[in-house]
C-alpha cells in the first residue's frame, strides 16, 4: 500500500481534534492526551516529547507521546536522562496499514529523543504483539512484564472478588477511624510526597519525581480533569495516598501509591487506599482499574502478592526498551550501582 503518512510535531495538533482522536480509539489513554502533554509542560525536570502522523485526508493516523526525565541537573542529568512512553504508540483503529504507521511513529520519536536520552522505554498498557517485528527493526528489545486489571461494571460487586483478609482489613480500618478523601491542597500533596520519598529511598530504591511533579498533577487535575489524588487520613494526618490519572469513561490508573503500614498497623493504609481507588472507579462508572505493573514474571515480587488480593486479571503486555548509546548505558548502570553501594555505607 503506497500511502504517505507525514509526521507533525504533536504540539501543533488542534487540541479538540487530538482529544477526539484519543476518546475514539479503543486503546485511547490519558497518557497520550493533550491534557497529559500540558501537564508535563508544568513539571520540573520533565520534557514532553511527541509526534503524530496524518493520512491523505489530513485525519490523525497515529500519535506517540512520551516524556524525557532528568532527575539531576547539568551534564550528569543529561547522562542519566531517559524517555518514557505510557500506552503508545496509539494508531487509529480504522487504518488498514497499521504496521507502516507504527514504523513511522517509532522512527520519528527516536529521531526526536535519541540525542536527549540514554534509553527509550515503552510501557505497554495493551497488546502490541503484532508490532514486535517493527519494534525489533527499530532497535527495541521486548521485556517481560506483568500487569493487573480489575474489570468493573455496573453489576460488579467488589466484595465478591477481594480476599477475605483484605476485606477484614478494610472494615477494620474504617471502624478504627480511617477516612478516605481527595487531595485538594498543596499541603496534603506535600504530606503524601514525604511518605513516597521515604518509601522510594529506603525500599523501592528507584527514581521518584520531585515534589513539583505531584503539585503539578494536583493543579492539572483541578484545571484539566487529569485525574485524582486519593488520600487516607487518620486523626487528621495523611497516612496513605495514591496518584490516579484517569481516562474518562475507560480507565483509572494506580500510578504512585504508598502508605505508613508499619506505623499504623491497625489502619492498613495501603490496603485502604487501594480499595479507595477501586471504589472510585465503581462509583464514577470507570470500567477498568489498572494497577500499572506487577513486575517481571521470573522474579519474586511481594507487591504482586499484595495486589492479587484484590482480584482481577493478569495481563502480559510487557515493555519495549531501546538503548540509544550502549557504551554510555553500561557506564551509567555501573555509576548507579556505585552510588547505591555508597548510600548503604
Amino acid at each position: 500500500m503506497n500511502v504517505s503518512f507525514p509526521l507533525i510535531d504533536i504540539s501543533s495538533l488542534d487540541r479538540y481534534r487530538w482529544s477526539e482522536f484519543i476518546m475514539n480509539q479503543p486503546e485511547g489513554s490519558v497518557f497520550q492526551s493533550p491534557e497529559f502533554y500540558h501537564h508535563l509542560l508544568n513539571v520540573p525536570n520533565y520534557q514532553p516529547a511527541g509526534i503524530a502522523c496524518t493520512d491523505e485526508n489530513n485525519n490523525i493516523a497515529g500519535i506517540l507521546l512520551g516524556f524525557i526525565i532528568r532527575e539531576r541537573q547539568g551534564i550528569i542529568g543529561s547522562f542519566y536522562a531517559r524517555a518514557i512512553v505510557h500506552a503508545g504508540p496509539l494508531i487509529a483503529y480504522d487504518q488498514p496499514d497499521k504496521l507502516t504507521i507504527c514504523d513511522i511513529l517509532l522512527k520519528g520519536f527516536i529521531a526526536l529523543v535519541k540525542k536527549k536520552s540514554l534509553v527509550i522505554q515503552l510501557r505497554n498498557h495493551f497488546n502490541l504483539s503484532d508490532f514486535r517485528e517493527i519494534f525489533k527493526k527499530n532497535g527495541f528489545l521486548f521485556q517481560e512484564h506483568l500487569n493487573l486489571f480489575i474489570n468493573i461494571r455496573q453489576t460488579y460487586l467488589p466484595l465478591q472478588t477481594i480476599s477475605k483478609r483484605k476485606l477484614q482489613q478494610i472494615r477494620k480500618s474504617l471502624a478504627n477511624g480511617a477516612v478516605i478523601s481527595e487531595a485538594s491542597t498543596p499541603g496534603e500533596v506535600d504530606d503524601l510526597y514525604s511518605i513516597l520519598h521515604h518509601l522510594y529511598k529506603h525500599r523501592v530504591k528507584k527514581p521518584l519525581p520531585g515534589k513539583g511533579f505531584f503539585r503539578a498533577f494536583l493543579q492539572s487535575s483541578a484545571e484539566q480533569k487529569l485525574g485524582v489524588i486519593l488520600l487516607v487520613k487518620y486523626q487528621g494526618k495523611v497516612v496513605a495516598g495514591m496518584v490516579c490519572p484517569i481516562t474518562p469513561g475507560k480507565v483509572i490508573y494506580e500510578w504512585y501509591v504508598c502508605g505508613l503500614d508499619r506505623e499504623y498497623k491497625s489502619i492498613h493504609p495501603s490496603v485502604l487506599v487501594t480499595w479507595a481507588g477501586i471504589e472510585y472507579a465503581r462509583t464514577n462508572n470507570i470500567p477498568i482499574f489498572d494497577f500499572m505493573g506487577m513486575g517481571n514474571p521470573g522474579k519474586a515480587y511481594g507487591v504482586r502478592d499484595f495486589k492479587m488480593g484484590f482480584g482481577g486479571t493478569i495481563v502480559k503486555y510487557g515493555r519495549f526498551l531501546r538503548i540509544n548509546n550502549q557504551g554510555l548505558y553500561t557506564v551509567a548502570k555501573l555509576g548507579l550501582k556505585i552510588l547505591a553501594s555508597l548510600k548503604r555505607v
